[in-house]
């Protein structure tokens, strides 16, 4: 079961895990790069989209093996939830494609992706954060990012 679009360890880590149980690894054996470039970049929603068919027809194929394993879910519940994850994924890949993009400097194109998330989430903090992304742009500096961190060092969540 193979599917284009997909990392091929995600389908691989898929079939392992009814082999048996994993544990955590409290180590960072690799990195994620990420620049205007990549095709995670320009195929997110292509690619999640294909993650959410596999894991459905994974459910679908191996319905008695993931029961044996103690997973608790239907084949119905699980397919709800990815859906779940599906809909917010849409929603918030505005808000980090334009994160991304104002963390290399892609000011321009980072205001209008966050545009389009305003959109959808148009509260008083979301039309602060577009403030930041504008002035951003025009002094040529990423001033939406630090912000960001600082929230996260903070404990508070996201948007």
């Amino acid at each position: 079961m193979e599917f284009k679009g997909l990392a091929h360890d995600f389908t691989t880590w898929c079939r392992l895990s009814l082999e048996g149980t994993f544990g955590p690894l409290p180590l960072c054996l690799g990195y994620w790069r990420r620049h205007s470039n990549s095709l995670t970049f320009h195929n997110a929603e292509y690619r999640f989209r294909n993650k959410i068919k596999f894991i459905k027809d994974f459910a679908e194929f191996y319905d008695k093996e993931i029961g044996s394993t103690g997973i608790s879910l239907t084949k119905d519940e699980i397919y709800s939830r990815v859906e779940s994850r599906l809909r917010s994924f849409i929603d918030y890949l505005p808000y980090d494609r334009a994160m991304i993009m104002a963390k290399i400097g892609m000011f321009k194109e980072a205001n209008e992706e966050f545009g389009k998330y305003l959109r959808n989430n148009c509260s008083l903090k979301n039309r602060i954060i577009a403030h930041f992304f504008s002035l951003s742009g025009s002094i040529q500096y990423d001033l939406v990012n630090p912000a960001r961190k600082l929230k996260e060092r903070i404990g508070l969540r996201r948007p």
